[in-house]
């Protein structure tokens, strides 16, 4: 059994934050004409980016998110939950996890600078993947 401990990343959040400036841009763009509609999207997207920042300001304060990978069995656990039907989608740049039991569905994006080092975001990378092809093979 593998423990795994995930930090927020800083990447994500600068990467949203350049999202919804460009969107603050486009509705000034193509809603100049129309100043009340404007005006209402552009808070409500400062709204939205507002909740977005106070959210990972949030997260960041909490204890480390702890990922436990079972060996034995295609089990996936997250904090206190445990996840057996699981699906991964990855690419060259960063993982999506979707999990989901019982009670709870759970989707989290994985990027290298959420773990300690490359090599321990690699390291995990491979053991989620095998660890995937267990659960549809069993």
């Amino acid at each position: 059994m593998q423990q795994y401990q995930l930090k927020q990343s800083s990447s994500l959040k600068f990467f949203s934050l350049i999202l919804y400036c460009l969107v603050l841009l486009v509705i000034g763009t193509f809603f100049h004409q129309i100043d009340l509609l404007s005006a209402l999207l552009g808070v409500l997207t400062a709204l939205l980016l507002f909740r977005e920042q106070c959210r990972y300001q949030l997260l960041k304060a909490q204890d480390p998110t702890i990922v436990t990978l079972s060996d034995s069995t295609p089990r996936l656990g997250v904090n206190q939950f445990q996840f057996e039907d699981f699906k991964v989608f990855s690419n060259r740049w960063f993982l999506i996890l979707q999990m989901k039991n019982e009670q709870t569905s759970k989707n989290m994006m994985l990027v290298a600078d959420r773990f300690k080092t490359i090599e321990e975001y690699l390291g995990f990378r491979y053991q989620l993947i095998n660890l995937c092809r267990k659960q549809y093979v069993a």
